[in-house]
């Protein structure tokens, strides 16, 4: 996750370097305010990235089916479409 304490490479600046198009937050609201200090979802939009926020619990499966569902299918439509996508949890171990 950009900004945590995992960040050791600074994954933000490499979506950057990529050109990141659309970026999918796995982690829980409370998780990204605390180990990343911001609204994560929120900051890259506010850098012209798409972001869709889909919450799973951490060594969890998702609780919301259609969340789930409907962020598939943007990442298949945004790869399709030749745009680039991250997904991301906070470590990139329990989901």
């Amino acid at each position: 996750m950009p900004f945590s304490r995992y960040d050791k490479v600074d994954v933000w600046f490499s979506f950057l370097e990529q050109e990141i198009d659309l970026v999918v937050v796995l982690t829980e609201q409370q998780e990204y305010l605390v180990y990343a200090g911001k609204d994560l979802p929120a900051f890259y939009r506010s850098h012209g990235i798409e972001a869709l926020h889909i919450p799973v619990p951490d060594f969890g499966i998702p609780v919301d089916l259609e969340s789930w569902q409907n962020g598939l299918e943007a990442v298949v439509t945004a790869s399709k479409n030749g745009k680039k996508v991250v997904i991301h949890c906070l470590a990139g171990i329990g989901r």
